[in-house]
């Protein structure tokens, strides 16, 4: 099925592979950004295989996926910590390789009885073929009514941060 947002980036629906317009990128999430994804799609092309993650530096990193980083390498991925160990959240945006669909094919379903892209992400890490880039700009969460409103007045150039 078609990821559908449930007020968090790394609750998604997993995909199929038939979302991928190359077989090695992919894009998904809940959130809104200001800022062009080239960039960091291009940085991804060089890896020899893994994913990436999009990080951004929050004020309050206990509503997110919080990644703990040493050394430019990630450590730890912790959902919706009560101690954040960095201020760093996950913002919805992947690039994945072909391995992804392996990977998708060995999860068992969350609790809420659908595959989880934490899940995804957290495989990767244990297998050391995660990496990050952090963004820049503006970026809003878009899994909740308001948080959706501000994306969309921020996207309109109706608000500012």
């Amino acid at each position: 099925t078609r990821p559908k947002c449930s007020g968090s980036n790394s609750h998604g629906s997993l995909f199929s592979g038939r979302w991928f317009q190359r077989p090695r990128e992919a894009a998904a999430g809940c959130a809104t950004k200001h800022r062009n994804l080239k960039p960091f799609a291009g940085k991804y092309e060089k890896q020899k295989a893994g994913a990436k993650i999009l990080v951004k530096e929050v004020h309050d990193p206990k509503r997110f996926g919080v990644v703990e980083i040493l050394d430019g390498r990630i450590l730890a991925i912790e959902e919706k910590p009560k101690k954040p160990k960095s201020n760093f959240a996950v913002v919805g945006i992947y690039f994945y390789d072909n391995q992804v669909f392996d990977l998708v094919r060995k999860l068992k379903p969350s609790a809420r009885g659908e595959l989880e892209i934490s899940d995804v992400n957290e495989a990767y890490l244990k297998k050391g073929n995660l990496t990050y880039d952090i963004m820049s700009g503006w970026w809003s969460d878009a899994g909740t009514f308001e948080s959706l409103e501000k994306a969309t007045l921020l996207a309109e150039g109706r608000i500012e941060l």
